[in-house]
């Protein structure tokens, strides 16, 4: 028997969204949009396709783990009914079966019984297997069966977070090296250019960049 809730939230995609979720997604698109439109025309026409690329790339595996991560259900297989399934993707015996459903708890918010090792979240309202934290940023809980995302996850935010720093603090230099240099550039495609500007939007990256890193350095050590 599974329970029903319909105030549990079942993936991080359902509302209401976290503003912290939401600030994450202004904050991806807007590193999109400063790579191409600001980033990528700072560089010679020889680098800047590299930087496209590779920036390209980690965006594209940043997002798609955020939204495998944020979009699984990590709760507890007995309260779904997939108990079955979970036990098939964990390759349970017959005997490793019994053994989890014999050490079972009473969720007394739930009022269902759930693994050993299983959490109420009180922000989701619903019980996750192995569960580690909730993430206010993915607006959804990790847990057993979502931290090995997660982690992935992290690693791409990292590196997603080094390539801009990189690509930031380089023309950041020429900024005060070669200031002339770098609005020749820009007012190529733009038809003028600030270089006070240029240097405050590379110090934003920058900045941001570092405050990634060592938030997610933290995270994971």
């Amino acid at each position: 028997m599974t329970r029903i809730d319909v105030h549990s939230r079942r993936n991080g995609l359902q509302c209401p969204l976290h503003p912290q979720q939401l600030l994450s997604w202004v904050l991806f698109f807007l590193q999109t949009g400063l790579l191409y439109t600001f980033l990528v025309m700072l560089y010679p026409v020889t680098a800047s396709p590299f930087i496209a690329i590779f920036g390209f790339g980690a965006q594209l595996s940043l997002f798609y783990f955020a939204f495998v991560v944020t979009r699984h259900n990590p709760e507890d297989p007995l309260t779904t009914g997939k108990f079955e399934e979970y036990a098939r993707e964990n390759n349970l015996s017959m005997e490793g079966k019994q053994e989890l459903l014999s050490n079972t708890m009473w969720c007394k918010f739930c009022e269902h019984d759930v693994l050993k090792g299983s959490k109420h979240c009180r922000s989701c309202n619903k019980c996750v297997i192995g569960f580690d934290h909730h993430c206010n940023w993915l607006n959804n809980c990790v847990g057993k069966t979502n931290y090995p995302i997660f982690r992935k996850l992290m690693n791409a935010v990292l590196v997603h977070a080094f390539l801009q720093f990189v690509s930031a603090t380089i023309p950041l230099y020429w900024s005060y090296s070669d200031g002339s240099g770098l609005c020749d550039r820009l007012e190529s495609v733009y038809g003028n250019c600030s270089i006070a500007d240029v240097r405050g939007l590379l110090i934003f990256l920058v900045v941001l960049s570092i405050i990634m890193m060592i938030a997610i350095l933290k995270l994971i050590s």
